[in-house]
């Protein structure tokens, strides 16, 4: 079993190195895809040796934009033109891991061929479904780069008719972060490639990283392998549709919920609660 873990980061290189370290294996690799914005060279110091890498092609990603989703297709790509891989481990750099890197290789081992992904299907009737449906209906330009275009978004919106997700296809989502087979990933690369109608209905979705790769991952053979992601995410309290940042107070869920991985931490936050998932983690190793 051969894993790359697909780290997308924009701060805190000491954190990076956290997680790092703390789901380090003989048979994980680590590919780091750091905001283009970002300065890469306080990253490079921390982390430097031969199980890293970092993305060659950077992408200025922000919150909304489809540069979440370019970021992530040129990781995809570079890690499978790289080298051979079991899976590809996609998490962010304020995650961290439940369980040592050796416990999530053999999860993986026992779950071979098993694709974690968060794809909801639609529901017209479901709350969240509902709050998010301007996301997906209207006409978001988000990715325009000039000056008044959400006053033009107003108007493109209050003339034409909604948007309709191509038919013959379900639209899924709820969650960025996936743990996918090198056989899904390259079936993903390649639905981009052949220009899907699924994939250029996006365009105009904000916050499409939610949505993107859960769908074409729903609309093809891998379906039937689907099971949710492997993220614990607390939401209770969201500010600006973020997640809340975990603190000591959240250690119980967070362990009874039995998932693989948390978000988001911030060490500047609460040092507490990642102390306490550090001693977890080395305690575990001690259990045979």
């Amino acid at each position: 079993m051969k894993i790359a873990c697909l780290i997308l980061a924009h701060k805190d290189p000491q954190q990076v190195k956290k997680l790092i370290q703390l789901l380090s294996d003989e048979q994980i690799y680590f590919f780091i895809h750091l905001d283009k914005k970002t300065n890469i060279i306080p990253f490079q110091h921390e982390l430097s040796n031969d199980k890293i890498t970092f993305i060659k092609n950077r992408v200025r990603t922000n919150r909304g934009e489809l540069s979440l989703v370019q970021a992530t297709i040129n990781s995809l790509e570079e890690i499978t033109k790289k080298d051979s891989y079991d899976y590809i481990n996609f998490i962010s750099g304020q995650d961290l891991p439940l369980i040592s890197g050796r416990q999530f290789v053999e999860f993986l081992s026992i779950n071979k061929g098993t694709e974690f992904i968060c794809a909801k299907p639609y529901d017209a009737t479901d709350i969240w479904w509902k709050k998010n449906e301007p996301r997906l209906f209207e006409y978001n330009l988000q990715n325009w780069k000039i000056p008044g275009k959400y006053t033009i978004q107003k108007i493109i919106n209050a003339i034409l008719p909604k948007r309709m997700f191509p038919d013959g296809y379900t639209l899924t989502g709820n969650s960025q972060w996936f743990c996918i087979t090198s056989e899904c990933a390259k079936y993903i690369l390649k639905s981009i490639h052949e220009n899907s109608p699924i994939v250029n209905y996006f365009n105009y979705v904000w916050g499409a990283d939610e949505f993107f790769f859960s769908t074409i991952v729903y609309n093809s053979s891998f379906k039937e392998n689907i099971k949710d992601n492997l993220h614990f995410v607390k939401w209770d309290n969201e500010i600006d549709g973020h997640p809340e940042t975990l603190e000591e107070k959240d250690f119980k869920e967070i362990i009874i919920s039995e998932k693989i991985f948390a978000r988001k931490f911030d060490e500047a936050h609460d040092e507490k609660i990642i102390r306490l998932i550090e001693q977890r983690i080395e305690e575990n190793k001690t259990i045979k």
